[in-house]
């Protein structure tokens, strides 16, 4: 596993930071302030992430259940961060986007726990299925005469 672990990071590297994007990099070390390495972890942080809200998105779209567990589960995973920015640097915007967060878990948590059927007897049906319906209901008219 560290092998892959290390090639994925060899990978990433090289592509990351090819001799064309030099100028990019010394670009972001300069205004971050980070070292390359750490520049590197948070790519990887970032492909992560990127990697499980496409996962979610795609689960979403396909009305999967376990998508809205891992939904619940993702934005959950964030509060900790939060609270220890809190912690470290507080100000009222962080506050406040504490409370907001954990309002929309409990909120996800709540529809969770809801049956499935309550939910979708709310949803309206698509038009598809209605225009199709509509269409055999009516008798064609025939314009000859």
């Amino acid at each position: 596993m560290a092998g892959v672990v290390e090639q994925a990071r060899e990978w990433a590297s090289a592509l990351a930071f090819t001799s064309g994007q030099q100028l990019v990099r010394k670009a972001i070390v300069f205004i971050t302030g980070l070292s390359r390495q750490r520049i590197e972890a948070l790519g990887f942080v970032a492909l992560f992430y990127a990697a499980l809200f496409a996962t979610e998105g795609v689960g979403l779209w396909r009305e999967k259940r376990w998508a809205e567990y891992l939904t619940v589960i993702a934005t959950g995973s964030l509060v900790p961060l939060e609270i220890w920015e809190i912690a470290h640097r507080p100000s009222a915007l962080k506050f406040a986007t504490l409370v907001v967060n954990v309002a929309v878990v409990i909120y996800l948590i709540v529809r969770l726990r809801q049956p499935r059927g309550a939910t979708a007897a709310h949803r309206p049906s698509p038009n598809v299925g209605r225009a199709a319906t509509v269409a055999r209901a009516e008798p064609e008219q025939s314009t000859a005469g």
